[in-house]
């Protein structure tokens, strides 16, 4: 993860990434924006990055279609690529969508079975509920995204959403990538439990509960599918 600044006069682009050199070992916390960089060696899975010319790539988002590619580049911030929008992420807390999700399940279920729930109190009622409970999981997820920034340690599970379209990097556990049947796709979408990963350190003598700094290589671990997922890049 490499430190990067947005232009504009924006609220979020006023946030702590423009306030950081961006070349500085600083602590990564919650709200900076950041570059996602990845090594490309599928057949050095756990090398180092960056100790070969090419081997290296940042995630690129494509907001219109929801989907992701990388772009190989050893230094992004010293090429002539526009880093302003498409490359950048910002760092956010772990968020909950149970409620929410229940509420929609719910809804689609009494739509499927032919339920009117203007006419049935019981329905009406079970449904307001849920509604109330979905908005104080909404309110709370506020609070989080306005609360002071923290550290962020290995075994934190974090999120990372783009930064121009405010979508979500999800890892889909039910579709295979299109290169690769044994990997799962990787897309920007609306944000919900695919959107929760795992900082797990990438060196041996990095322990979980240890801070994660910025331009350190780490391994982001699927919530919902573990270690059984990896990121299929060829040909993107």
């Amino acid at each position: 993860m490499q430190r990067g600044t947005a232009s504009g006069g924006d609220e979020q682009g006023e946030s702590r990434g423009n306030e950081i050199d961006p070349n500085a070992s600083e602590l990564l916390h919650t709200g900076d924006i950041i570059f996602l960089k990845c090594q490309l060696r599928e057949s050095e899975r756990f090398a180092e990055a960056g100790t070969v010319a090419n081997d290296t790539g940042y995630i690129s988002a494509n907001g219109l279609h929801g989907s992701l590619e990388i772009k190989v580049n050893d230094d992004l911030q010293s090429s002539l690529e526009d880093i302003r929008g498409e490359y950048l992420f910002v760092v956010l807390e772990q968020l909950s969508y149970n409620a929410q999700k229940d509420l929609q399940k719910r809804k689609k279920q009494l739509l499927q079975d032919g339920i009117d729930i203007a006419s049935s109190s019981h329905h009406h009622m079970q449904l307001r509920s849920m509604e109330e409970r979905a908005h104080i999981e909404a309110l709370a997820n506020l609070r989080k995204l306005k609360a002071k920034p923290r550290r962020v340690n290995y075994g934190d599970i974090i999120q990372l959403q783009h930064y121009r379209t405010g979508r979500f990097l999800r890892v889909r556990a039910k579709t295979a990538a299109a290169l690769s049947l044994t990997s799962r796709m990787v897309e920007l979408q609306e944000g919900n439990s695919s959107s929760w990963f795992r900082t797990t350190p990438f060196f041996k003598h990095k322990t979980q509960g240890d801070p994660v700094a910025m331009n350190e290589q780490v391994l982001l671990e699927s919530v919902r599918l573990g270690q059984d997922w990896n990121l299929n890049w060829s040909k993107c």
